[in-house]
């Protein structure tokens, strides 16, 4: 008999004519084991979850904005009335206990939140109850965390780390890690650069294609368009002025495609070539330029008033997801952002021709030229004899059909995707990497992003203006490490700190040195000295994010601090209605499953 066997054998009852079977024994030796087996495999299966929570991998749920977009925190899933476009709006700062149940709420709920497109204010302070609750605030994203990442390998650059509070070790926070052992970390314009040799030089830190993609924030979607506000008078006049337009104005570049009814269709420019065969433009161009309407314009709207002559405006870094405050505003968003990319859909009509995508910088315009006839791809980077120009010969366009193109100039980088494989350059497209240029302001005649065709046929629709995230100048009166705005000035504070020598605290004093040193260092510029075995963090929701920038005592993550590295969202949130109809649940169990992926 097996030793395990607890079964306990009795004498055959004398009554009974004839004893058991042997295989009716074997039947009932088998349920047995079967039942034993079972709850050995559940108990093994609990321990072996435990041991993997433990030590493989824990699930995490996150609490703040701070890494929007990447990661959302508590929040508001908003549908534009106007233009149609979803959007999301941090509710961080609203009490744990808003709502008690969805037909009651109480506390300091979120007053307004502003389309990123149209700009159009949705006012939660007029809304009846009945309006306000539907829109149900929405938990965190759900993420699981290998605990195990870093024990074999190390941090890399734009990973999102979990780790210990350095000022607090009970409490987790979640950032991007973009400092490494060893680094002088500096941050300007937005940018990110590092420095391996003390600070003599710099080199911008270029996030891949595919933290790019995860980081990158809407300017402009012309798949949302509200046609109404658009619309102009018979005689021309009126309208809000279109963000994309032909660049000459004239009937023989860009037009507005049609419908299949032989309307218009605002979404979709095309050039003459698409239309009845007609023979192509030797060159047309459309520019972007960003006609921003403000709740002064959408009241002349509402009220039928004109609208006054309009300028465009500087792209800057507004973060819809922060404007939904207690307060009605989030903090000043008014950086000008020049890291920009173009993603559309192209229709090539005939393999013939080029399209040309272009983005500005500071003045400066940077190209993607398509060979439609090839498929080769070059580009244009000022300043660079002709042929030391980046060029691709595969992996372009080189037939007619449907292209989706995505062309970015961001870190002080060109990269550009067809169809969501990335393009591989002769060299390197990289350029001004110590970030040494000179500083230059927005040029209202200089548009920052056009698209051009030079015999080509083309129909471009799904058009979007992306930007990346602004790493934003943050000072604290709470830190004597950044007194004021003008950190930049290296006024010192009142009183350094009794031991001068320990400069981890107080990167000013150290800046200063590098100044002093004969390196390039500006106004705004914040410097971060990284020491071994320690690491520099920051949040995505730069404006918003309590990171490496503004804690009092370190800026700094220990390695013995690090918890893992985020892998997966996979709870983004459920949905109190379901998906296409008006039917209520009665708890959110529905995820949203558009969200759910890899963290990048």
């Amino acid at each position: 008999m097996d030793r395990n066997d607890k079964r306990i054998e009795k004498p055959v009852s004398k009554n009974i004519a004839k004893a058991p079977s042997p295989a009716a024994d074997a039947v009932a030796a088998g349920w047995a084991r079967t039942a034993r087996e079972t709850i050995e495999s559940i108990v093994i299966a609990f321990v072996l979850a435990f041991l993997f929570r433990t030590f493989e991998a824990e699930a995490f749920v996150i609490p703040t904005g701070s890494m929007a977009p990447t990661l959302m925190g508590r929040h508001l899933d908003l549908n534009c009335p106007k233009c149609g476009y979803t959007f999301r709006a941090g509710a961080s700062r609203e009490e744990e206990d808003v709502v008690v149940d969805r037909a009651e709420r109480r506390g300091p709920d979120i007053q307004t939140c502003i389309c990123p497109l149209c700009r159009w204010t949705i006012d939660f302070l007029n809304m009846t109850p009945s309006q306000r609750d539907e829109y149900p605030y929405y938990g965190g994203d759900r993420i699981l965390v290998s605990k195990f990442a870093f024990d074999f390998t190390d941090p890399q650059r734009w990973d999102v780390i979990v780790f210990k509070f350095p000022e607090d070790a009970k409490t987790n926070y979640i950032k991007r890690l973009v400092g490494l052992p060893g680094e002088i970390v500096r941050v300007r314009d937005g940018d990110i650069a590092v420095s391996t040799d003390g600070g003599k030089t710099f080199k911008t830190a270029n996030k891949p294609a595919a933290k790019l993609k995860a980081t990158l924030q809407i300017v402009y979607d012309n798949d949302y368009v509200y046609e109404p506000f658009i619309k102009k008078n018979p005689d021309g006049s009126g309208g809000w002025p279109a963000r994309w337009q032909d660049a000459a104005q004239t009937s023989g570049g860009w037009i507005i495609g049609k419908n299949s009814d032989g309307s218009e269709n605002p979404r979709q420019f095309v050039t003459t070539g698409w239309v009845a065969d007609e023979k192509s433009p030797a060159e047309a161009w459309m520019r972007y330029d960003n006609f921003v309407p403000d709740e002064s314009d959408w009241r002349q709207f509402s009220e039928k008033l004109p609208f006054a002559p309009q300028q465009p405006k500087p792209i800057t870094d507004f973060i819809a997801y922060d404007m939904g405050t207690k307060a009605n505003q989030g903090p000043s968003q008014v950086n000008e952002v020049s890291d920009l990319a173009i993603e559309t859909q192209v229709e090539v009509k005939a393999a013939e021709g080029q399209l040309v995508l272009e983005l500005s910088k500071k003045g400066k315009q940077y190209q993607c030229h398509f060979d439609l006839s090839t498929g080769a791809i070059k580009l244009t980077i000022p300043g660079r004899a002709d042929a030391e120009q980046p060029a691709a010969q595969t992996g372009g366009i080189a037939k007619a059909g449907s292209y989706r193109i995505l062309f970015a100039d961001i870190d002080r980088q060109l990269t550009v995707t067809v169809n969501d494989k990335q393009v591989t350059f002769d060299r390197d497209t990289a350029f001004d990497q110590d970030g040494q240029e000179p500083e230059v302001s927005y040029k209202a005649d200089v548009p920052p992003a056009r698209i051009g065709s030079i015999g080509a046929p083309l129909a471009i629709s799904h058009l979007r203006l992306w930007r990346d995230v602004y790493y934003s100048y943050l000072f604290s009166d709470q830190n004597p490490a950044y007194p004021s705005p003008n950190y930049g000035q290296f006024t010192a504070p009142s009183k350094w700190p009794a031991d001068s020598n320990d400069w981890r605290c107080f990167p000013v004093k150290k800046a200063a040195v590098l100044a002093e040193s004969g390196a390039d260092v500006r106004k705004h510029d914040q410097f971060f000295f990284v020491g071994d075995n320690q690491f520099f963090a920051m949040g995505d929701n730069s404006p918003l994010s309590s990171d490496g920038r503004l804690w009092v005592h370190q800026h700094f993550v220990d390695r013995k601090l690090l918890v893992g590295k985020a892998l997966f969202i996979y709870w983004p949130h459920g949905f109190y209605k379901l998906p296409w109809t008006n039917i209520s649940l009665p708890w959110p169990f529905i995820p949203n499953f558009s969200r759910m992926g890899f963290v990048r």
